[in-house]
């Protein structure tokens, strides 16, 4: 089957097309599927460098990480493609590539057209570090299968053949203000992979052009830009692109573009900064994360990216060793992305740690490194000197002082324009609370250049509130102005495994009103960057607008951009539970009042709240609901605290029914030893309790009044209608877990638009009791004939191979003499 797999694939090259010897790389469709696994080997729970070894690290776009299967819980392990977003579709392979360090024994990939049944296509024995096997096989989910090891894949890829067809939709967009509405309908296109949508920007001159500007990617029907005209003297006139992208990466029909839309001058930042800074400890951005987090930024109307993990050794622990030109070429790539987007990024080094001011070549070597950046472009730095065993005193900030205006001076040799921030060794607190040597440290600071502004974290460390009052005696201290250094919503340390969802809260509208003293803010993010996109979308709204600021409102818009508009408040009630963030004492969360409120009600004999019912639904069905968010790298970085949450949803409906005697079997032991072990930290740890006490009182307490009977089939067909009458249907009577279901009548109606497996929750309230009825489901496509074909591995030690791309060549060189 090998041989004649390849002889097959051999005579498709010589028969087909010549191909384009300026062809792009192939396009990777495995960069948009949805990844799960059976499991994945967590990092460690405190300051590690390496990522977590989680399904999306295998199609991030980075070979620095990589996916590693949990060798104490299985013994083979699958990878999970998914590719049924945004609708289904028959997919037909043509090739599939992985990258290990090391590499396993041995690995099969299989293909199914539900995600049920699997049939294998190919088969590698001893895989190198980069495999390639070709395949003939057709559906719309692939899945990698590997006896577990000491193995890690760092990247899949996947290369499909084109089916897609029709006409792009048209695509409309509307302006209020500088945010613009983009929209557009599916249309007559077929087998549509994914949209693009990218802005035009005004040209300078009749005659230029510019490149067009990414605005958003992904498997949506709707987009947002915010936009600026390039300087008041031109008119801010934008049109829109809309690209609809089959499955090899080609564009389906022509592309569509909007009407020209007139943008006025944007209002800027009440503020001189506004952004991120990457100064967190804990794992680093891939170069992919970076980038997106810096377009985010600009799209978001942020201006500034200060680049400064504590982790990276270079940055600090080894700082007098340069960069390799991987990375410096890396970084002059951000620096551009940066300038498309209106971002300034810049660069810091943190050397305080042995910085020996009595050493010459110290200094030398601090200005070297800087040097070498400005080089690449960058004309905004940082000089680092926190979190190092040093005594803050007069003596220390003077050597400090020194270094800062040493580095500013070389800087300006080549760059008059060069600026420079300062994070000093103090670098929080209220002006009276400072010993008398920290308040000579800080009076020492005013000898700086007075274009060095210092950066502050506010009153706190991890500050629950910050006001202008809290700032400007720091300001009068230092004679120098602030820029804030939010640490919010960083899980760093051994809040590792925390995740930090909620609005930004507490940031006084008053900081935009002295710029002499507060010049701006940029916030320290997450170690997961996409998760970053809720919390930090809600401080770059707070940027735009401090006083017209409504946390809520910005909350929510922040959902309503990762996920369908029927997804929306299932979303919102499950990362309830994520809101609540013992760094900056926000303790509003929803979850946790309301898990208070029913260990409360336990504990004096009464049932638990009704609404103690939506929250278990919402947690219960978020992990099937992951695959119809619009971004898959979000989706990716959920995945860990969806399935924790799965499980506490779980319980939670177990433990309601065991309340009235409905449960026989023993909940107690593998439910709460499940929540309570996993690393992952869920509503400041109240779930368990609150479980415990449920569980306890079991039989003890009066059986619900309102009973929720229900049964759904455990499979439908994709395209079919589900209809299931409900005899005990009650007024209120809530679905979870079924994108698009209604209820009508006391009929349940459902057409699924993917396939895939389900979780569903029907949560029923009447007279301020309530209960649930909740199972799981299967959609299923119809089977398809598929001819059993094997695959066929590529690399130096597959002749037929070695001869398919000598003739590919050939035909290459051909087509150029032509």
């Amino acid at each position: 089957m090998y041989r004649i797999t390849c002889l097959c694939l051999l005579a498709a090259a010589l028969l087909g097309p010549a191909v384009d010897a300026r062809a792009a790389e192939p396009f990777n469709a495995a960069r948009y599927a949805w990844l799960t696994a059976s499991s994945w080997k967590n990092a460690a729970p405190l300051i590690t460098t390496e990522s977590d070894a989680t399904p999306r690290m295998a199609h991030d776009g980075s070979l620095d990480t990589g996916w590693q299967a949990d060798i104490d819980v299985e013994d083979e392990a699958w990878l999970q493609l998914d590719f049924t977003r945004p609708w289904p579709m028959r997919y037909r392979w043509r090739s599939l590539e992985t990258r290990w360090n090391p590499a396993p024994e041995r690995y099969h990939w299989q293909a199914s057209p539900d995600g049920r049944t699997w049939r294998t296509i190919a088969t590698v024995d001893a895989p190198s570090a980069h495999d390639e096997t070709l395949v003939s096989a057709e559906g719309a989910w692939l899945r990698v299968v590997v006896p577990t090891g000491d193995w890690r894949l760092l990247e899949v890829a996947a290369h499909a053949v084109n089916g897609a067809s029709g006409t792009t939709p048209a695509l409309t967009a509307s302006a209020a203000g500088n945010l613009v509405d983009l929209q557009w309908e599916h249309g007559t296109a077929e087998n549509v992979f994914l949209y693009r949508v990218e802005r035009n920007e005004p040209a300078a001159t009749e005659n230029s052009s510019t490149t067009p500007i990414l605005i958003a990617e992904g498997p949506m029907s709707r987009a947002s830009d915010r936009v600026e005209a390039a300087s008041a003297a031109l008119p801010g006139t934008f049109a829109w692109r809309l690209k609809a992208i089959g499955p090899d990466g080609s564009v389906v029909d022509d592309e569509s573009t909007s009407g020209p839309v007139e943008i006025g001058v944007r209002s800027p930042l009440p503020f001189a900064f506004g952004g991120m800074i990457e100064g967190y400890y804990g794992p680093l951005f891939s170069w992919p994360d970076r980038k997106r987090l810096v377009r985010e930024t600009g799209l978001a109307g942020g201006n500034f990216y200060l680049y400064g993990p504590k982790l990276d050794s270079l940055h600090r622990a080894r700082w007098r060793e340069p960069y390799p030109q991987e990375f410096v070429g890396a970084f002059a790539d951000l620096v551009a992305t940066g300038k498309d987007y209106g971002v300034t990024v810049a660069w810091s080094l943190s050397p305080g740690l042995d910085y020996d001011a009595d050493k010459p070549a110290d200094r030398e070597a601090v200005i070297a490194k800087f040097l070498a950046f400005q080089e690449i472009g960058v004309d905004w730095f940082g000089l680092f000197m926190d979190d190092i065993p040093v005594a803050p005193d007069a003596a220390a900030a003077a050597e400090q002082v020194a270094l800062a205006n040493a580095v500013l001076a070389a800087l300006r040799e080549n760059d008059p324009a060069a600026r420079l921030l300062f994070v000093p060794t103090v670098y929080s607190g209220a002006a009276d609370s400072f010993s008398a040597s920290q308040t000579a440290y800080l009076t020492g600071l005013r000898a700086l250049d007075p274009d060095i502004p210092i950066m502050w974290t506010g009153p706190d460390i991890f500050a629950a509130g910050i006001a202008l009052e809290d700032l400007t005696p720091i300001a009068a201290l230092t004679e120098h102005p602030l820029l804030l250094w939010d640490n919010y919503p960083v899980n760093d340390l051994v809040f590792t495994r925390r995740t930090h969802l909620g609005p930004l809260v507490d940031r006084n509208a008053d900081l935009a009103d002295a710029p002499e003293a507060v010049i701006g803010l940029l916030s320290n993010p997450m170690w997961q960057a996409p998760l970053n996109r809720l919390p930090v979308s809600t401080v770059h709204a707070w940027l735009r607008d401090p006083v017209g600021y409504a946390p809520e409102t910005a909350w929510r818009e922040a959902i309503a951009a990762e996920v369908p508009a029927e997804l929306i408040d299932t979303v919102l009630t499950a990362v309830e539970a994520f809101r609540s963030n013992p760094l900056n004492g926000i303790d509003d969360s929803k979850a946790t009042a309301l898990a208070e409120a029913a260990i409360g009600a336990v504990e004096s004999g009464k049932r638990p709240p009704a609404d103690l019912l939506h929250h278990a639904a919402a947690y219960y069905t978020l992990e099937t609901l992951l695959p119809h968010f619009y971004q898959v790298d979000f989706a990716g970085d959920m995945l860990p605290l969806a399935r924790k949450m799965t499980a506490i949803g779980e319980a939670y409906l177990q433990a309601w029914h065991a309340l009235d005697g409905r449960f026989d079997r023993d909940l107690g032991s593998t439910n709460l030893t499940a929540i309570q072990s996993d690393p992952w930290m869920v509503n400041e740890g109240l779930d368990s309790v609150l479980l415990g006490k449920m569980l306890g009182a079991a039989g003890t307490l009066a059986a619900p009044t309102v009973s929720v009977q229900a049964s759904l089939p455990p499979k439908v067909g994709i395209g079919s209608s589900l209809r299931v009458p409900l005899p005990g249907y009650v007024e209120g009577l809530r679905i979870y877990g079924l994108p698009g279901a209604k209820l009508e009548e006391g009929v349940l109606t459902w057409k699924p638009t993917r396939t895939g497996n389900y979780r569903w929750v029907l949560v029923g309230e009447s007279g301020g009791e309530g209960d649930a009825a909740w199972g799981s489901l299967a959609v299923i496509a119809p089977p398809a004939k598929v001819e059993d074909t094997g695959g066929c591995r590529s690399g130096s030690a597959a002749p037929a191979l070695t001869l398919l791309f000598a003739i590919l060549a050939a035909r290459r060189f051909r087509s150029r003499s032509a």
